[in-house]
């Protein structure tokens, strides 16, 4: 779902023109972050926010750190997400200005966790306690429709994706029934 989004910003810069592109003013400003970080994943709910996670290349542990801005991008903020420790974070989606979701697979244990924020990331609270719980599972993706609705999938469990929704904003996850959901397609 995201990916259709990229098409069409892709398209639309062939559309522009590389006359067009080159003639675009830019200027660099810091994520807040050191050297050797960069970034993984970004989501930007509006023109003034921007939620991004981080990799550090010289750790051999994953560690969990994210950078955000909430005045378009003139200053950003860095900050550690200790409530992922020992998860490898797989995606990050805002569903409006203030609040952002984090979706990480334990490397320790297995499983997943979900995580969201309604402070604009200053602090974190578990959400979905009732997804991927078995060992064998790993979330994938989130996408949020509108501030409410969203869904979050990840690989096959059992011979079917495991799919879930909310639509109240992430405080409740309900499991899309197997039988809705296609079979994988065999290796």
């Amino acid at each position: 779902m995201k990916n259709s989004f990229k098409n069409k910003f892709l398209i639309a810069l062939c559309f522009l023109g590389s006359s067009q592109i080159t003639k675009a003013q830019w200027t660099q400003v810091s994520s807040g972050l050191g050297d050797q970080r960069g970034i993984i994943e970004m989501t930007a709910p509006n023109l003034r926010t921007c939620y991004a996670t981080v990799y550090d290349r010289t750790s051999t542990i994953y560690p969990i750190q994210m950078t955000m801005t909430h005045d378009g991008g003139k200053t950003w903020h860095s900050q550690k997400l200790d409530s992922l420790k020992k998860n490898f974070v797989v995606d990050i989606v805002a569903s409006s200005s203030r609040v952002v979701h984090v979706v990480g697979w334990n490397y320790a244990k297995g499983g997943g966790n979900m995580f969201r924020s309604i402070d604009g990331g200053q602090t974190w609270q578990r959400e979905g306690a009732n997804t991927y719980t078995d060992p064998a599972s790993f979330p994938d993706d989130m996408f949020f429709f509108n501030a409410n609705d969203g869904v979050v999938f990840g690989d096959a469990l059992n011979g079917f994706f495991e799919i879930y929704t909310t639509n109240d904003g992430g405080s409740h996850w309900n499991q899309v029934s197997s039988d809705k959901i296609p079979a994988p397609l065999p290796n």
